[in-house]
């Protein structure tokens, strides 16, 4: 069997996946900066044979911004399992970082426009039942990304103008019938409560959803 090259290099030189359909919102972020920040790096991630990272985009970010500055790149052909062990953990220690790395990959999710492109441009349903299954997609949870319209509607009407706060803070617009919608719900909130700002607490709701 032969001894499988290691080699230690910065972690600048690894490079992100520049179409990365995985997203982390403020939430997901913080949860594996301070994993990072507590444990330590335990997560291997993967690159292809130029050196962009093909799963665990999340996991690099978060590295770099934990001032973690080297690598070890291990060459493998996909034949033996890549371990990485961590002498230093107690059992407690080993028990958190197993929680918390099963947790963080659960907070993440799709950008759905960039998955079905990339999807499509893999042969979207055309592919065989195998490479489906490998991907983890069943053909009817993957039929609705391929045939959804992901042009945004043109706006109708006059805009109104929502500013948001927090890790996302921006203008939102609103057209006249979305609007209309919202001021529907902040109604609907009033009529059921005795809150005298029914329109800051569906507008406070809306805006933290934003930060997930």
């Amino acid at each position: 069997m032969a001894k499988p090259s290691v080699k230690t290099v910065s972690i600048d030189s690894l490079l992100l996946e520049p179409n990365n359909a995985r997203v982390r919102g403020a939430r997901a972020k913080k949860t594996l900066g301070a994993s990072l920040e507590k444990y330590g790096a335990a997560r291997s991630v993967v690159a292809d044979a130029d050196g962009v990272i093909r799963a665990g985009n999340g996991t690099l970010e978060a590295a770099r911004a934990a001032g973690i500055e080297e690598a070890l790149v291990i060459e493998t052909n996909g034949k033996q399992l890549v371990v990485v062990k961590r002498s230093d953990w107690d059992e407690e220690t080993a028990i958190r970082y197993g929680i918390s790395d099963n947790q963080s990959a659960l907070l993440a999710e799709y950008d759905p426009e960039i998955l079905a492109n990339i999807l499509s441009s893999l042969g979207g349903m055309e592919q065989s039942g195998d490479d489906l299954l490998a991907l983890g997609f069943l053909p009817h949870e993957m039929e609705p990304l391929l045939l959804a319209n992901w042009e945004p509607p043109e706006a109708s009407g006059d805009l109104v103008s929502f500013q948001t706060k927090g890790d996302k803070a921006g203008t939102i617009d609103f057209d006249e019938a979305q609007w209309e919608k919202l001021k529907g719900l902040m109604a609907l909130v009033a009529d059921r409560t005795e809150a005298e700002d029914p329109a800051g607490i569906v507008l406070e709701a809306f805006e933290g959803w934003l930060a997930q």
